[in-house]
């Protein structure tokens, strides 16, 4: 189950760590607030799906990979395998489906999401509005 479009929260822009996944902008802001405290301020975003691991299995890091191996071409074979556009395609639409099988029987497909763009929001407490 993909958490995308979800809300998290975060305690700086820096932090790797997001917590939470809630259906409401406004429901994330509430729990950042009651799980980091007396903060001045904390992050939310909306998670995004993230690029599925048979996406990054392309040609040309294929052909790359192959070409880094001393066992297949050695150190002066650079540019032995040279794929058309076409040849590129053909190799990516063979491999891709075997990936993606793999990771989905496996139960390794993704459920995780990314956040981008977080937004800081701000605590303003009534406390200094009086002072």
């Amino acid at each position: 189950m993909s958490i995308a479009g979800k809300w998290g929260f975060c305690g700086s822009e820096l932090d790797e760590l997001t917590h939470g996944q809630y259906e409401t902008k406004e429901e994330a802001i509430y729990e950042a607030f009651d799980y980091y405290g007396d903060v001045e301020a904390i992050y939310v975003g909306q998670y995004r799906p993230p690029t599925m691991p048979w996406d990054c299995f392309t040609a040309d890091w294929l052909i790359d990979l192959t070409l880094c191996q001393d066992d297949y071409c050695g150190d002066w074979a650079d540019g032995v395998l040279s794929l058309t556009k076409g040849q590129e395609e053909s190799l990516e639409g063979a491999v891709k489906p075997v990936i993606q099988k793999w990771f989905e029987d496996n139960n390794e497909v993704p459920e995780f999401g990314l956040i981008e763009g977080l937004e800081r929001i701000e605590l303003h407490s009534s406390d200094s509005d009086s002072a």
